[in-house]
């Protein structure tokens, strides 16, 4: 039965291999399918919208190619703690989307620049979106809109201005006679057409800047990855050539042929338009995205794009985006003097984007941002930083724009590094530093003079690892302190005493809890220690008898912990500071688990570690596993506790918390001799793991079986019970999908006690149990029992 299922084994890897063969042909035929299937699928977008309404959801995400990846297995390196991989080894190809995708090469060899590749395929396509059929104008039919009464059409409420945007489908523009029709600003297209500039753009870029018409631009996209991305950027900065919009420069997505993209997710659309817009900032131009209401919602939502400027599109007589935008396209049908046909209307919503002096107190605030510099400023709550890129704010300068009365704002940054610098470093208006790479952490704001008096400045943060931290005002700290967390971005308001204000609630600020704990030891409590500080004895052979912790912090929540005393089992649990002992002082400590509750839980780990009798420390664990041993008499003589923001790192190795099979100390002396020869018995080389254990046992003096690890599995391994787990043991699978021999005949190990394994892969190897069970056990679940089903103890 056993030979059956080793030949079913091989005959898997035969066929794996033959695999590889057809793989290629398979691959060629899915993508003959796929092309076939995509002759079938419209060009139009049915995404168009009708005042203002959402008619598409989310599209998820398409990718999900699999592959089969061959690690190193019985070899020199199989399974390395240090993660490394043989040589050797390679990986297999599957087939799956970026194989199956449509062949347009013609026969021809594909170049080594796939991104050449695809943006030659994207200049061949005409627009079509919600706007564009076939790249012709869709007649949206929303009322024509006469420029020559504008003068005498009042702004909506909250517009500043009102203007227009063209392309090459207003021919020439006479700018002049859109200037005397009142028309304050325009956005022009810079390109692509066919992969060229727009051939207008140049004249009118020109136009604007000699009549002083405030103008932006826009490209309009039809990037499939974050490469295109950077590659219209590239254009776009090229094609601007000399001209610098004093309005920003937007990134146009509304094209069909992005959301037919095999692998279009929400989140690489997000990633798309970061690109593009980073690359714009990071040489000082404005930056934003235009689009219509249903992709602001439903695809370009993420918190991460709320620091770019946004055009919306809506042809509607009220614009229903939700979220902060400076421009608003509310008609296709403008008739303007000057421009020949139709074009698109727009309303300002963002004074300080032309100059425009509103009279209104604002706060502005900018963020020199890692990797990219200053960026744009914002004002009123806008988001000044990026979040979801992994980058930190360095530097941040904020001031009050307009003031109606006495007073000013400052900043205090707690800086990486260097700690809180005080209210006037670098200077009173300015927190932070530039060209040294550090991060702010935590920033704290407050209003002088009068304004002090009447209102109130609020600010919150974006922080690594955490998110969007509440609301603090008036010199509270708002970030963390001691927890790595660098901020990403931050928003502030200046709200009157008494007005609506932005809800408080909620943890602002963050640091690590401090935490204090005692060990009872011959039936007497010890001073209480700190974080990382050892609770009991080492070296002395005295066991602890109970033990108490209790946390500190502002953060609601508690710490928890059990005890496993000898003799007795699990212990119910006790909190913060509570006592926790056995009544008889013979009953010591095996084992102990910690935790956290309440939002303590949510923000941090709690992490210990302990030291056991006749083996020394064991690895950390954390928030409420297992630390030592049950059921093996093995006591517990010291304890460690530190905490840690939620996801940081151990403090130490984590390998061995608990003790899982017999300890060594508790091995007798044939089995000490099986682990003393296992140290001795050199390799008979790779692929021979069964046959080393057998050299092991022979020269023990028992008989060589001369069998594979397969045999050994089915043969003499017989617990999974690790209560039954001796030292001596064997430990095997009998068959796993590390390498094809391995496939065929599995691996075998031997337990020498303390969690840890020996095996030969061609090289004698001492490994973390946990690890070798775990990696091994692709197949089959890991069983152990005696070699040759020759008891030891």
């Amino acid at each position: 039965m056993k030979r059956l299922k080793a030949s079913a084994a091989l005959v898997c890897t035969l066929l794996m291999g033959w695999s590889q063969i057809i793989q290629p042909y398979s691959a060629y035929a899915l993508s003959v399918q796929a092309a076939a299937a995509s002759q079938s699928v419209s060009q139009t977008s049915n995404e168009y919208e009708s005042q203002g309404a959402s008619s598409q959801g989310a599209q998820d995400d398409a990718s999900g190619s699999q592959g089969v990846t061959e690690w190193y297995g019985d070899d020199a390196n199989a399974a390395r703690p240090d993660g490394g991989v043989d040589s050797d080894s390679g990986e297999q190809p599957g087939i799956g989307i970026e194989e199956s995708r449509v062949d347009e090469s013609n026969g021809e060899a594909p170049t080594d620049d796939s991104t050449e590749m695809n943006s030659c395929e994207a200049d061949s396509l005409e627009p079509n979106s919600w706007r564009f059929e076939n790249g012709v104008l869709i007649d949206s039919d929303n009322g024509d809109i006469d420029a020559q009464s504008l003068t005498d059409d009042p702004l909506p409420n909250g517009a500043v201005a009102r203007g227009i945007d063209v392309s090459n489908h207003q021919g020439t523009v006479d700018w002049n006679k859109v200037k005397a029709a009142g028309i304050d600003f325009a956005i022009l297209k810079v390109g692509p057409v066919y992969g060229k500039p727009d051939d207008s753009f140049e004249r009118n870029a020109a136009e604007c800047e000699r009549l002083g018409i405030p103008y932006g631009v826009y490209y309009y996209s039809y990037a499939r990855s974050v490469e295109d991305a950077n590659k219209e950027a590239d254009r776009t900065l090229a094609w601007l050539g000399g001209h610098h919009p004093s309005l920003p420069v937007y990134y146009d997505l509304e094209d069909s042929y992005i959301l037919q993209d095999p692998d279009f997710s929400k989140d690489k659309l997000t990633q798309i338009a970061q690109a593009f817009c980073n690359r714009m900032e990071a040489v000082g131009f404005k930056s934003g995205i235009y689009a219509n209401l249903n992709w602001l919602n439903n695809y370009l939502n993420s918190p991460s794009l709320s620091g770019y400027d946004h055009w919306v599109a809506q042809y509607n007589w009220r614009c229903d985006y939700a979220g902060s935008y400076s421009f608003w396209q509310y008609s296709s049908s403008g008739n303007v003097p000057g421009v020949n046909g139709r074009c698109d209307m727009n309303y300002c919503f963002n004074g300080s984007l032309l100059n425009v002096d509103d009279s209104k107190m604002h706060i502005q605030y900018e963020a020199h941002v890692s990797n990219i510099g200053w960026m744009s400023s914002k004002r009123d709550g806008s988001t000044a930083g990026t979040t979801g890129q992994s980058k930190s704010v360095e530097d941040l300068k904020v001031s009050i724009l307009n003031p109606v009365e006495d007073g000013s704002v400052q900043i205090n940054a707690n800086v990486s590094g260097v700690g809180w610098q005080g209210w006037d470093t670098p200077s009173a208006s300015e927190g932070g530093t530039t060209g040294q790479g550090r991060a702010v952490e935590a920033v704290r704001l407050r209003l002088t003079g009068s304004l002090a008096k009447d209102y109130d400045v609020y600010y919150r943060v974006h922080a690594s690892n955490i998110g969007w931290m509440a609301w603090a005002k008036d010199g509270e700290e708002a970030g963390t302190t001691g927890m790595s967390c660098s901020l990403e971005a931050v928003q502030i308001k200046l709200i009157k005493k008494g007005a609506s204000h932005p809800d408080t609630s909620g943890y602002s600020h963050l640091e690590i809890p401090s935490v204090t704990y005692s060990s009872q030891v011959k039936g007497a409590w010890q001073n209480s220690v700190s974080a990382g500080e050892v609770s009991g004895t080492t070296g002395q052979g005295i066991s602890i008898t109970g033990f108490s912790a209790k946390t500190t912090s502002s953060v609601a929540g508690g710490i928890k912990y059990q005890l496993h005393l000898s003799n007795v089992g699990w212990t119910s649990g006790k909190t913060n500071g509570e006592q926790l002992s056995s009544t008889a002082e013979t009953n010591s400590v095996e084992a102990i688990k910690i935790s956290l509750s309440g939002d303590l839980a949510t923000y941090f780990d709690v992490w210990y570690r302990v030291h056991v009798d006749n083996v020394g420390w064991l690895g950390w664990t954390k928030n409420g596993a297992v630390a030592g041993s049950t059921g093996y008499g093995m006591h517990v003589q010291a304890v460690q506790v530190r905490l840690t923001r939620k996801g940081a790192n151990a403090p130490g190795s984590t390998v061995s918390p608990c003790l899982l099979g017999q300890p060594s100390a508790f091995a007798n002396p044939m089995q000490k001799k099986i682990v003393d020869l296992a140290r001795q018995v050199p390799s008979p080389g790779p692929g021979l793991c069964s046959e080393w254990i057998a050299d092991i046992y022979e020269r023990a003096g028992f008989r060589n079986v001369h069998t594979d690890a397969c045999d050994y599995y089915w043969d003499y391994c017989k617990f999974t019970d690790y209560s039954q787990l001796k030292v001596g043991m064997v430990i095997a699978v009998p068959s796993h999908t590390h390498t094809r021999m391995g496939s065929i005949y599995g691996h075998v190990c031997l337990y020498i006690g303390n969690n840890q394994v020996m095996d030969n892969v061609g090289q004698i190897r001492t490994l973390d149990m946990a690890y070798w069970l775990d990696y091994y056990s692709t197949s089959y679940k890991p069983k152990w029992g005696w070699y040759d089903n020759v008891p030891l103890a």
